[in-house]
């Protein structure tokens, strides 16, 4: 009797938050495939890519534009932060694309990542 109303109050395993952005993290997974799975990945290590006139380190076996494409689709599915910016002068503009993980994301995408 006292080990049940002891289970019962203990704390849950996430908050009402972390439980929501856990169910997107896995809607986002499902979305992205096992490609954007390795790709989240690499990001978890870097915790940074700037894309621009030079290239960022890029998953293993991928190329610029791959990588790049599956970055655009987790962002698109709220797994990472994505901030644009043009740099340069008139006459020589270079673009830069930025990913991190979204903010929130990154416990939930550890423990499915990595279970």
């Amino acid at each position: 009797m006292i080990a049940e109303q002891s289970a019962q109050l203990q704390k849950p395993k996430r908050t009402t938050a972390e439980e929501s952005r856990y169910r997107d993290a896995i809607e986002g997974l499902h979305l992205v495939g096992l490609e954007g799975h390795t790709a989240l990945r690499h990001l978890l290590k870097y915790g940074r890519l700037v894309f621009n006139m030079t290239c960022p380190p890029l998953p293993e076996g991928m190329d610029r534009a791959g990588a790049l494409n599956l970055y655009i689709k987790c962002w698109e599915n709220g797994l990472v932060s994505r901030r644009d910016q043009t740099l340069g002068r008139l006459d020589e503009v270079m673009p830069e694309i930025e990913f991190e993980i979204a903010d929130g994301m990154k416990a939930a995408l550890e423990e499915l990542l990595y279970a």
